[in-house]
């Protein structure tokens, strides 16, 4: 197993440094915008075009959003796997699912992990963004880069590599006298470890695409560096700052693969529950659960959604 995630992250480093390098042959652009809407975007006529464009969207969306749903949802109103016809619906899957002791205590801890380590993974990504591109950092700058072989990585490999980190550890703490057995801790490590890529890299650009007057006329006024971080730049980012804070709370509330070798006794998580009830429960109480997350997920990209006006 440790030969194979080496070999894996092997494989990732040689992606990504490729790909550095074919990034790096491309001239920079220093384009800049500034911190106020001083601008509307132009809007472009389609014509007939757009009609044939909105279709296909649309069925898109169907395709891809609303059929998964209705056939999750015919699963999780089905009394047996199999059965799905609308006069045999019930909910007894839904009611099993949420009187779950299993379920209740994988909702507070999917919830706790997923909040804080998104906070945490964004607000890092953030100072790391401003000293990247405001203070020419070189550290900060390999430290973003760093991040993104574990979110090219398969999380199994990071799981793995934990696995055998807690070890180390437990060794380490045993020798001084003292005890390290949460998995918590460590199924939080893996999450940051996997999605720090998210809340790094789009700070990063967050910061490169405003114009650094604000900043500048704040220094002058004498504003040190959390004024700067706190009154300035934050405001300015906010709405970047909550996207990658969401980007990074959706996958990390259903994360499963790591989740499932990290987990044990008091650390189940949503995505290790749905896992159990697929494979040693039935499958309409396993398709309950995924409905209701996949109801979730869609229901909180429409009201987070930014809407568009025309002028």
């Amino acid at each position: 197993g440790l030969y194979l995630a080496a070999f894996l992250i092997g494989i990732a480093f040689l992606v990504l440094w490729g790909s550095r390098l074919l990034l790096g042959i491309q001239k920079a652009k220093n384009a800049a915008l500034t911190g106020t809407k001083s601008s509307r975007p132009s809007l472009v006529g389609l014509g007939r075009t757009g009609t044939v464009l909105a279709a296909f969207l649309w069925s898109f969306f169907f395709v891809t959003v609303v059929l998964p749903w209705i056939a999750l949802a015919f699963s999780a109103l089905a009394p047996v796997a199999g059965n799905y016809q609308p006069s045999a619906w019930t909910l007894k899957n839904l009611i099993y699912v949420f009187t779950l002791a299993d379920f209740q205590e994988a909702l507070v801890n999917s919830l706790l992990l997923s909040v804080l380590v998104a906070t945490l993974v964004v607000g890092l990504g953030f100072i790391l963004g401003f000293f990247s591109v405001r203070r020419h950092s070189l550290r900060a700058r390999m430290l973003i880069q760093l991040t993104s072989y574990p979110f090219a990585s398969p999380g199994s490999v990071i799981a793995i590599l934990l696995i055998f980190g807690s070890v180390w550890v437990a060794r380490a703490a045993d020798g001084l006298g003292l005890t390290f057995d949460s998995i918590l801790f460590w199924i939080a490590l893996a999450y940051g470890t996997k999605y720090a890529a998210i809340g790094a890299r789009m700070m990063e650009a967050a910061f490169r695409q405003v114009h650094p007057a604000l900043e500048e006329a704040a220094r002058m006024s004498g504003a040190t560096l959390m004024p700067l971080l706190t009154q300035i730049w934050f405001p300015l980012l906010r709405k970047t700052f909550f996207a990658a804070w969401l980007l990074s709370f959706l996958p990390m509330l259903t994360e499963l693969t790591m989740s499932v070798l990290l987990t044990g006794p008091g650390a189940a998580t949503l995505g290790t529950v749905l896992f159990q009830l697929q494979e040693y429960a039935d499958q309409p109480s396993a398709a309950a659960l995924a409905w209701v997350l996949l109801s979730i997920a869609i229901l909180v990209s429409f009201l987070t959604r930014e809407r568009s006006t025309t002028p």
